[in-house]
């Protein structure tokens, strides 16, 4: 059976693909073996909207706002084809987009911080635990929002300026 590549996707369809790819993500890879929750997504993209400025600030507003589902649906999927590059997630990435094609997934409406929040997911570590070498998330969103801010900016540059514009 064929599956469709992230660029393939519809717009809804890379939004529910980055959600399913955030529910596959396994615990253990996160420190402490603790998933941040969606409102905890919520919280660190507030911050990270509070420190950022500029452009920037726009954007991360466009994002957490409501409508602006093709730059949230831009967003998701450059974010997703970011995971895919990691060797250890693209099996997850695969999964995330076979199953957006699932009828009837509804979006919830903090999309954006879904997002934003894995935007400023941080870095992927591969960690030497019992003479394996294995992924492992960093996420610590109570570091400096604006050392966060640059992580964002990179993901906003590379989403396309006309989506900005049609964003309320």
């Amino acid at each position: 059976m064929n599956h469709p590549t992230i660029d393939q996707l519809s717009g809804t369809q890379a939004q529910q693909a980055l959600l399913v790819f955030y529910d596959l993500l396994p615990a253990q890879l996160w420190p402490g073996g603790h998933k941040p929750s969606p409102a905890e997504l919520e919280a660190a993209s507030e911050d990270v909207q509070e420190a950022a400025t500029g452009h920037t600030a726009q954007a991360i507003q466009a994002l957490l706002g409501e409508g602006n589902q093709a730059l949230k649906a831009e967003a998701a999927r450059s974010l997703l084809r970011q995971f895919q590059e990691a060797a250890e997630l693209r099996p997850l990435v695969n999964q995330a987009v076979a199953r957006a094609q699932e009828p009837d997934m509804a979006i919830p409406i903090l999309i954006g911080a879904f997002v934003v929040g894995l935007a400023i997911m941080p870095r992927i570590d591969y960690v030497k635990e019992d003479g394996k070498t294995k992924i492992q998330v960093t996420w610590d969103p109570a570091k400096n929002a604006g050392d966060l801010v640059g992580k964002l900016t990179d993901l906003i540059k590379a989403l396309p300026s006309t989506l900005f514009a049609a964003a309320k």
